[in-house]
């Protein structure tokens, strides 16, 4: 189980990169980011749902969730980076509704 979780991590990791490597502005990373992730959830659905299973089903031999047992590094930048990213710069052109209308 640990091992399909490292897989999906690494499987996430590489999608994303390529998505990641042209967003250049705060806005672009997280239309990158989010859209990305959509895509992968769509495109690797059969991993997504194992992972999700395991999260919610599998535990350890203490009885403790698997997840809470491992020691996961989620692919950089997460979402809080890019969000304080831009809360840094200031607004940074990001508004609510912005980027859905383009």
């Amino acid at each position: 189980m640990g091992e399909v979780l490292r897989t999906a991590l690494a499987t996430y990791a590489k999608f994303m990169e390529s998505r990641m490597a042209g967003a250049t502005s705060v806005f672009d990373k997280l239309r990158a980011y989010l859209t990305g992730t959509a895509d992968y959830v769509v495109e690797h659905r059969i991993l997504h749902v194992a992972v999700i299973e395991i999260a919610f089903n599998a535990t350890s031999a203490d009885g403790r969730p698997l997840v809470a047992t491992m020691p996961l590094q989620a692919p950089e930048p997460s979402v809080e980076d890019i969000l304080r990213q831009g809360s840094a710069m200031g607004s940074s052109g990001i508004s609510m509704w912005g980027w859905w209308a383009e």
